[in-house]
């Protein structure tokens, strides 16, 4: 992922970016200024006040509020959603540590790709600058449980626990040494994310329909996301051409849960589509190549 400014659309949310597909590498993907427009409205898209745009983000993303500490925990479950789309598109669920603000950007998730007409789910991790690490592909409709959190300040661990279909479960753990200068650069932001993957190239991969993603227990430094310590930014993917492609749903009361909707390529009235000071954003690279995906992911038990 990268640094990144966002783009309000409307009064809720905020964008960013991350994204998996063939043979690729850290590249920047770029998101606009954010701007507030009065009004946002869509078929069938009901957007949170103060949303702010990505170009391959959308979820929500948390900065300390004035007085507040740095993160040193993230939560967060989802289930592996049932993918449609063309041949080789992409889709991703992930939460993640920093890339907002910082250059600096520890993450773990799921990238779901259609190999031809076989859809493929995979377990991965990131620490920016490095490439992504994938773990092992898991059944679509398996339940993925992630959690970042710091042993003692450079000790980090990420852990999976998976829960399939059929009940069988599956643990995955990483741990890694991190400066004291990456973990403050990680601090800076937490994030809850469906991502477009892009390639080395930084360009985007074609956007898999991933259907309507539910996150919960979406907790940093212990606390939901609309506590009192964090800014709180929704963010919604929005195309070059200022169509709406992932939106995200409102928070639950609770702070703790909300949802990514795909919504295909929709007009958003009121929502002005000119790219103004475009920032840099984080994104994460892919690892295959395209024979290595053409002939499936290769996984780890």
């Amino acid at each position: 992922m990268k640094k990144a400014p966002f783009m309000a659309i409307v009064p809720t949310a905020m964008v960013v970016t991350t994204a998996w597909a063939p043979q690729v590498s850290a590249h920047p993907v770029y998101m606009s200024e954010s701007h507030q427009v009065s009004s946002v409205r869509a078929s069938q898209v009901a957007l949170p006040s103060g949303t702010e745009s990505s170009s391959n983000w959308a979820g929500y993303v948390v900065t300390p509020a004035k007085g507040s500490t740095g993160y040193t925990s993230i939560t967060g479950s989802w289930v592996v959603p049932k993918t449609t789309g063309s041949p080789f598109s992409l889709g991703s669920q992930w939460i993640g540590l920093g890339g907002v603000n910082s250059s600096d950007l520890l993450q773990m998730g799921t990238i779901e790709q259609l190999v031809g007409r076989q859809e493929v789910a995979t377990l991965f991790w990131e620490q920016l600058p490095a490439s992504a690490q994938n773990l092992v592909t898991v059944p679509v409709g398996s339940e993925v449980q992630a959690s970042i959190s710091s042993d003692n300040g450079s000790n980090w661990s990420l852990k999976f626990h998976v829960v399939e279909p059929n009940h069988k479960t599956l643990d995955k753990q990483v741990s890694v040494n991190l400066s004291s200068d990456y973990a403050a650069g990680i601090g800076t932001s937490a994030e809850w994310i469906s991502e477009d993957p892009s390639g080395l190239n930084g360009q985007l991969y074609p956007l898999a329909n991933t259907g309507t993603v539910q996150f919960s227990q979406d907790e940093a430094n212990g606390q939901p996301i609309n506590a009192a310590g964090n800014q709180v930014h929704p963010i919604a993917l929005i195309s070059s051409y200022g169509r709406v492609r992932i939106a995200p749903s409102a928070l639950s009361s609770g702070g703790t849960s909300f949802s990514t909707i795909s919504i295909g390529n929709q007009g958003l009235f009121g929502w002005n589509s000119r790219r103004e000071n475009r920032f840099r954003i984080k994104s994460h690279s892919h690892l295959a190549s395209a024979q290595a995906i053409a002939r499936g992911w290769h996984s780890i038990r």
